[in-house]
């Protein structure tokens, strides 16, 4: 999305991965079984994951979606965050753009 990518983008859970959870009060970690690599998420960023981990959403959509939850962070820093966030899961080869 960093490069002018439309707000209506449709994020996903990557295809055919299976992920193991395990949460405490602090932090979250995911065991991804098609990569075979473990990730410390904080809470904030393991909801936006299991989002996507349900059904795949779009950005706008998604960034409602955490707000509505009562998101701990200002409205106004939610998008940029939600972008950063999602490049990063994308990054780990956690999430993926769905096909149009």
């Amino acid at each position: 999305m960093s490069d002018g990518a439309p707000s209506s983008e449709v994020w996903r859970a990557v295809v055919d991965s299976r992920l193991h959870w395990r949460a405490w009060d602090d932090g979250v970690v995911v065991y991804n079984d098609m990569t075979g690599d473990t990730h410390l998420l904080d809470p904030q960023t393991a909801r936006l994951l299991r989002h996507l981990e349900q059904a795949p959403m779009a950005f706008d959509a998604l960034c409602r979606a955490l707000q509505e939850e009562g998101n701990e962070m200002p409205a106004e820093d939610l998008r940029p965050w939600c972008e950063a966030t999602l490049t990063q899961l994308s990054r780990l080869s956690l999430i993926e753009l769905a096909a149009p």
